[in-house]
């Protein structure tokens, strides 16, 4: 997931540009992970990118939206994005769903995960819900 601040900046609003930008980076993301051993849990585990969405402008209609056009600390931000609100419904089907943004935050934190309910379905034992916001610099 791509907010409007991000695909204006990294994409220069070009929606193929900001595609083929969030897919370098979980490619080099996912190589980086398949190359590694996570001790007893094994190797080999990697992302593969299920869906794409990309904010082409902020989202007016509903107050402190993770795309709303406001100044954004990293917990609020966060907040938002995992919101039930704006996510249950939307992200039940997937492991991980990542924000990338192009918000200044005043820490220096780049990103932070954070683990809700399980999603329906086979892998609910093994998998929650984990979003994530990215300041890409």
């Amino acid at each position: 997931m791509a907010d409007y601040k991000f695909h204006k900046m990294m994409g220069l609003g070009d929606k193929a540009k900001t595609a083929n930008y969030l897919i370098g980076l979980i490619d080099k993301i996912d190589s980086l992970f398949r190359s590694q051993t996570f001790g007893d849990c094994g190797s080999g585990f990697g992302f593969q990118i299920s869906q794409i969405r990309i904010h082409e402008h902020p989202t007016t209609s509903l107050p402190r939206h993770y795309n709303s056009d406001v100044q954004w600390n990293v917990s609020s931000l966060l907040e938002s994005f995992g919101s039930p609100t704006f996510s249950d419904a939307k992200y039940a089907q997937f492991c991980l769903a990542h924000l990338f943004t192009a918000v200044s935050f005043e820490s220096a934190c780049s990103a932070i995960l954070t683990s809700r309910r399980p999603p329906l379905g086979t892998l609910a034992a093994y998998a929650h819900v984990m979003p994530m916001v990215t300041k890409c610099m």
